[in-house]
């Protein structure tokens, strides 16, 4: 999961925004809202906050370990040593939130390119218009950017019932169709939520 800094740096998070409940300043204080990681950079973001090691009164024998978030940038040079895995890079554009999938497309694929690991890999993300900016600046450079478009999106505050309720009641007056949607936008493949699967 990929979520760009104010200075354009992806960084593995799944939100667009450190939570009070997920990360604490560097000093161990708490956050007193939710901070947008495109409004921080990755300095301020990597001397200032740490994440993922808050304690958890479900599992109180955890060791609680604070970080700061990790760079693609540091995941590539760790891919180094794994030729075998593949990579499935997940963006998370919102735009009320985070920076525009033109920035994202630039960004990620540029490192990506520079890498220059021989890893299989594909990029996704749950609207086509993202997808397309990533195919689009693949070819500007010469090269195919293997797609997979996530459905139905479910926003971080959306109820997963209600989503799945409006996709049946859309999907049965065939207002979305989509495998058509995904051959008509060139999208490669289909991350389809397992309770709407169906045998076509």
């Amino acid at each position: 999961d990929l979520v760009l800094t104010a200075d354009g740096v992806p960084v593995l998070w799944h939100d667009p925004a450190l939570s009070p409940t997920k990360c604490t300043t560097s000093l161990f204080e708490p956050l007193e809202e939710d901070i947008l990681l495109r409004e921080l950079s990755f300095d301020e973001l990597s001397e200032g906050y740490s994440c993922g090691g808050l304690p958890n009164p479900e599992h109180p024998n955890a060791v609680v370990q604070f970080q700061s978030l990790m760079s693609l940038d540091e995941l590539l040079e760790a891919l180094k040593h794994h030729p075998a895995v593949m990579m499935h890079l997940d963006v998370k554009v919102d735009h009320s939130q985070t920076a525009h999938r033109k920035r994202y497309a630039s960004e990620v694929l540029e490192r990506w390119y520079a890498a220059d690991l021989p890893n299989s890999w594909y990029v996704s993300a749950s609207e086509v218009e993202t997808l397309t900016a990533f195919k689009e600046y693949g070819h500007t450079v010469g090269r195919e950017v293997p797609t997979s478009l996530i459905v139905p999106h479910v926003g971080a505050d959306d109820s997963e019932v209600l989503v799945g309720l409006k996709n049946q009641v859309r999907t049965v007056l065939g207002v979305d169709e989509y495998v058509a949607l995904a051959k008509g936008a060139d999208i490669d493949a289909l991350a389809i939520n397992h309770e709407i699967a169906d045998r076509h």
